[in-house]
């Protein structure tokens, strides 16, 4: 059975302010891990919020574990961002009647 978590992440140590998303370090690799990611319905939305320095994910998985372990696979995990995992209690939900 999965659940619904979110995942806040924050500009780490190797995040060069200057650039854009698309021209940090190993952009490349974390694009493709999370596209693999969306791809096998892991993440469900994200994207950056507020200045862009922070990213947030909405994800289904078995376990906080669990996704921790597939979000251990992005190489911007530690370097480029700092990954906060918690459960979300879903009250409100449109697609259901």
């Amino acid at each position: 059975m999965s659940t619904f978590l979110v995942t806040r992440h924050r500009t780490g140590p190797s995040w060069a302010p200057t650039r854009p998303m698309e021209a940090q370090s190993g952009w490349s690799e974390h694009a493709r891990v999370m596209d693999d990611l969306v791809a096998r319905g892991t993440i469900v939305l994200g994207g950056p919020v507020g200045d862009g320095e922070r990213v947030v994910l909405v994800c289904e998985a078995a376990s906080a574990e669990a996704l921790t372990d597939a979000l251990a696979d992005d190489p911007w995990t530690d370097s480029h961002l700092i990954d906060v995992v918690e459960p979300l209690c879903l009250r409100l939900d449109a697609r259901r009647p």
